[in-house]
């Protein structure tokens, strides 16, 4: 993808990489429709910068600069990574240049990364049947012939390229190989088009596209403007990307920069001594991004691996604020967003999750009154808010009673998050507010809890909303398995017995 193409591969930032290095048009098409790239590319002269995060913490910058040729382009790169590496904090510097065509084809790219005191260096020439690389590490150097079926673009380009076509439709899959430097071949990579969206980026609102790439195992979001830039993108270990004014990107990049520097200073220079040799690299490399044998990897926050799936049980485990990482038959990796993001593609909601129903009967007189006050001009998120607010205040935590409607609850005035959940629903939907249940567990530490909550569309996507908690928010500990229209879902006692999370 954009930020990390060309020669990316020989970072020890291995992750960061699992995009791709070099990647040519393969074919076209996929399960869901036929699609053939176009031979224009859309790319636009300027600067770009993106901040990394996990955790919400700043852990890293990507500036990009794109100038434009008489013949083509010259791409530029420099990022800046502090992560946990061999078990130690260390500082990745990477700058990057690139030259392309104007089909965006490359020609010539040179790279420096400088990790654990050391540096690598690589250079390489390519034309329409091969590429020349050289690398330069531990004193050594390394040249190698990568032959090529057809024209190496960069994998920035498919968007781009994406982007361009007439004829491009929501489900369109392009399937693509990107040389991987682990096994010095190329390995397929898809690249799905799951459509057109908004999205606000501080506080600059962007027509917007979602893509989907899929390699090595990983499925990773990214969302771009209308050009094939970049706005948001998934990583993984938890990490994501935005960009950033300019302005804040130079600031964010110095303040890293200065404390990478003390930290230095702290423990007495930069680690040395780590074998950095091309072999050790690479080997990292592929540990990193398909998942080493002997070492597990690292727990992230809000990070959760899910076994036993079945198919059959109809798990839903993606929403707005819930992504789906990866998935390996039986076995899935999760990760909670801090609050719904810009990933969660546009929906139209069911008629039946703004219906009252016998159970949720938000036309009865107690719910109506208790949303008296509500403004019918506030915006769907203020009015939900406001009438979760109410629903809390009306009831206090109690063991399950076993009520049968929402109003017999609010009657009684105490419940477990079932009729929290229950009389949030219909009163939501009483305000015309298209609403659905949440069934899931929350991470309590030594235990999983089920637990119920909601989700509202607030016009664009669904957002998460529990009641049973003082500010009415969904924490990056409750692990969503399934929606429903009805308070019940038929699967989710035997679900929970038979999966595995940790």
């Amino acid at each position: 993808m954009r930020l990390f193409d060309v020669i990316g591969v020989l970072s020890v930032a291995a992750w960061l990489t699992v995009v791709g290095l070099y990647a040519h048009e393969r074919l076209g098409g996929g399960s869901a429709s036929t699609h053939n790239l176009s031979s224009q590319v859309l790319m636009t002269e300027g600067e770009s910068w993106m901040v990394l995060r996990r955790d919400d913490t700043a852990v890293g910058f990507i500036h990009e600069v794109r100038t434009q040729l008489a013949d083509g382009w010259l791409l530029e790169y420099q990022m800046l990574m502090n992560i946990a590496m061999m078990g130690l904090d260390q500082r990745i510097e990477t700058t990057i240049k690139a030259s392309v065509n104007n089909d965006a084809i490359l020609r010539t790219f040179s790279a420096e990364i400088g990790a654990m005191g050391q540096t690598f260096r690589a250079l390489g020439e390519a034309s329409d049947t091969h590429i020349n690389l050289t690398t330069y590490a531990a004193g050594s150097s390394s040249k190698k012939r990568i032959e090529l079926k057809e024209p190496p673009r960069l994998a920035a380009s498919a968007l781009n390229q994406v982007l361009a076509s007439p004829d491009l439709k929501p489900g369109a899959i392009i399937r693509q190989e990107f040389f991987d430097p682990s096994s010095m071949g190329m390995t397929e990579m898809t690249i799905e088009y799951v459509g057109p969206t908004e999205t606000t980026v501080y506080d600059q609102a962007y027509s917007a596209h979602q893509f989907r790439q899929r390699v090595a195992g990983t499925s990773l979001n990214v969302v771009t403007d209308d050009q094939g830039n970049v706005l948001i993108q998934a990583f993984p270990l938890g990490i994501v990307g935005s960009r950033v004014p300019a302005e804040l990107g130079r600031a964010q990049a110095m303040s890293m920069r200065r404390q990478a520097k003390e930290r230095d200073q702290k423990k007495g220079g930069e680690a040395k001594g780590v074998d950095f040799s091309l072999d050790a690299a690479l080997n990292l490399l592929a540990n990193t991004t398909r998942g080493s044998e002997s070492e597990a990897p690292p727990k992230v926050v809000g990070q959760y691996v899910i076994s036993g799936i079945d198919d059959a049980m109809g798990l839903v485990l993606e929403s707005g604020r819930q992504r789906l990482v990866s998935r390996d038959g039986e076995r899935a990796v999760i990760t909670m967003m801090p609050e719904a993001d810009a990933f969660a593609p546009d929906v139209i909601p069911d008629p039946e999750l703004v219906a009252m129903t016998a159970r949720v009967d938000g036309d009865a007189s107690n719910i109506t009154a208790l949303l008296e006050g509500i403004d019918a001009e506030d915006t769907p998120s203020e009015r939900a808010k406001a009438a979760a607010k109410a629903v809390r205040g009306a009831l206090k935590p109690a063991p399950n009673i076993a009520v049968l409607a929402a109003s017999q609850a609010l009657e009684l005035g105490s419940g477990d998050c079932t009729e929290y959940a229950l009389i949030t629903v219909a009163a939501l939907r009483s305000l015309g507010i298209a609403t659905r249940f949440v069934h899931g567990v929350i991470d309590e530490g030594d235990r999983m809890t089920p637990h119920q909550w909601v989700q509202y569309f607030d016009g664009k996507q669904f957002v998460d909303l529990d009641a049973t908690r003082a500010d009415l928010s969904v924490s990056r500990k409750h692990i969503q398995f399934f929606t429903s229209a009805e308070p019940e879902h038929p699967s989710f006692v035997h679900v929970l017995g038979r999966l595995k999370i940790e």
